[in-house]
């Protein structure tokens, strides 16, 4: 089983939100699972345009950016963390961003994710 989690915070490796998930994850991996803790804070990760371009591309997004390998790893996963602090009671910026640019997977058409 693969479990990939992607942390919104933007303290990073520093942050509350990554003990919890590191707690989670080390758990997770002593039951038999691989796990990838990404830092979202780490990544190119550009506003989503609302072109929808990757509605008639099959998933092709029209921006370049580190997306294409986190969309890759986000359908490669068994089980999906999106961990963040309480920004204004809501997720941070970051993983805002982060969910927006994955529209495209919940697209009938989808075939491949971001393949730039």
């Amino acid at each position: 089983m693969k479990i990939t989690a992607f942390n919104g915070s933007p303290r990073g490796a520093s942050s509350n939100t990554n003990i919890m998930v590191e707690a989670f994850l080390k758990g997770a991996e002593a039951a038999g699972a691989e796990v990838e803790n990404i830092f979202l804070a780490n990544k190119e990760i550009n506003h989503c345009k609302a072109c929808y371009y990757c509605y008639s591309s099959g998933g092709k997004c029209s921006i370049e950016d580190d997306m294409g390998d986190l969309m890759l790893k986000f359908v490669a996963s068994d089980i999906v963390v999106l961990a963040t602090p309480l920004y204004v009671q809501n997720v941070s910026g970051m993983l805002k961003v982060f969910m927006d640019r994955s529209i495209c997977i919940g697209h009938p058409g989808y075939e491949e994710p971001f393949i730039n």
